[in-house]
């Protein structure tokens, strides 16, 4: 709060008819840098309303009854300009008043083993295993892709700044992986995934098709928690492969054990197995986890240990969709300790991501991937920031 009063009337300075012990009236002046709190002092002779010395003072009130909040002309002439060139809306240009005010808001996180007794954990009963569990949510999106390469989107140069330090793994080991992959669709059946047998799967059996074929990259494969927190993504090439969703399930899980130590990874591991319940949902489930492990086993060893005990559903509105077996096998309504847990919060975000995608369909590999970054970091600070609220 400012401590000294602002005075509204009298060209700024104090009226003279004020009492010498005026305190002042609480006031919140929004500005272009942020929203501010502090003390107004009206003339006397207006009997405490305001709006009119507050007008002529460039400061437009909230309420013409007794107001206590006002925005300056320079605030409501930024948004209005926003607003036309940008089409913000005036929800979201609040938003970034409210961040420039003030930008950090801590949040408690618990973790087995660094601030919870992981020893605590391993001797919870079966019924309880929801106090320490994990959700994860996997889903694919196919706005945020890559046009083919042309003369200004092709630079074999620019790569990420990341290097695979952030939601995104490290461009030359991703291709060198994807490489390793069998190519066609019969091969990707015997080896990675067998061909769907349920009905509301028919799409996934046909996404290498005319729909992708001018786009190099056809979207991104995200890994979030429950909480919508963005963990890790993985760029899609010919629709939402297995190899890609597998990419994005590893790169999450190897981003929070990975603490940097030597050694450290194998300890947060053994500490993650044995006391960590994991519930990850997935649109296409049912024939996803089929053969996971034999796929971990192939390409990421070191996870299986955590793969092989993981449980799998398929979101509460998507498997009304499938066959019935589907329904009572993979439902989070028909599975142990996992509440009212819906599983769908993996599309919540995208329609925030959806409008970065006509900004990035032209970009560079590296550009592109360090935007979307940039947009996951920035979600994920929000909602830190809102968790508690």
């Amino acid at each position: 709060m400012i401590a000294a009063p602002l005075q509204i009337g009298h060209s700024g300075n104090r009226c003279e008819a004020l009492p010498k012990d005026a305190i002042g009236r609480p006031f919140t002046i929004t500005h272009t840098n942020g929203v501010h709190r502090t003390l107004v002092h009206f003339c006397a002779h207006t009997g405490g309303n305001g709006v009119k010395p507050l007008m002529r003072a460039e400061l437009f009130p909230a309420t013409f009854d007794k107001p206590m909040t006002a925005y300056t002309f320079q605030v409501l002439k930024n948004f209005e300009l926003h607003n036309l060139e940008s089409k913000q809306s005036a929800y979201d240009y609040c938003g970034s008043l409210m961040r420039l005010t003030d930008n950090a808001f801590p949040a408690e996180n618990v973790t087995p083993g660094f601030n919870m007794d992981k020893n605590m954990t391993r001797q919870l009963p079966e019924e309880l295993r929801h106090l320490n569990q994990e959700r994860l949510t996997l889903d694919g999106n196919f706005h945020c892709n890559k046009a083919k390469k042309t003369s200004k989107n092709s630079d074999p140069n620019d790569t990420s700044l990341y290097i695979g330090k952030a939601h995104f793994p490290e461009q030359a080991a991703q291709k060198a992986y994807l490489a390793r992959a069998p190519k066609s669709q019969e091969a990707r059946n015997n080896v990675l995934q067998q061909k769907s047998t349920c009905n509301y799967l028919k799409a996934v059996n046909n996404q290498d098709k005319e729909k992708f074929k001018n786009m190099e990259v056809t979207g991104v494969v995200n890994t979030q928690c429950s909480h919508v927190f963005v963990r890790a993504s993985v760029d899609l090439e010919f629709g939402e492969r297995f190899v890609n969703v597998d990419a994005a399930l590893a790169h999450a899980l190897r981003q929070k054990m990975a603490t940097g130590a030597t050694g450290e990874f194998k300890l947060q591991l053994e500490v993650d197995v044995a006391s960590v319940d994991r519930v990850t949902s997935y649109d296409i489930a049912c024939q996803y986890s089929v053969k996971v492990v034999e796929r971990f086993e192939r390409s990421f060893p070191d996870l299986v240990p955590i793969i092989k005990k993981m449980r799998w559903a398929v979101p509460a509105l998507h498997v009304q969709g499938h066959e019935a077996g589907c329904l009572y096998a993979y439902s989070t309504a028909y599975m142990l300790a996992t509440g009212h847990s819906h599983g769908e919060t993996a599309e919540q975000y995208w329609p925030e991501l959806n409008q970065l995608g006509p900004k990035i369909r032209q970009m560079n590999y590296g550009h592109r991937q360090d935007e979307i970054i940039k947009h996951h970091n920035d979600w994920n600070h929000k909602k830190m920031c809102k968790i508690g609220t």
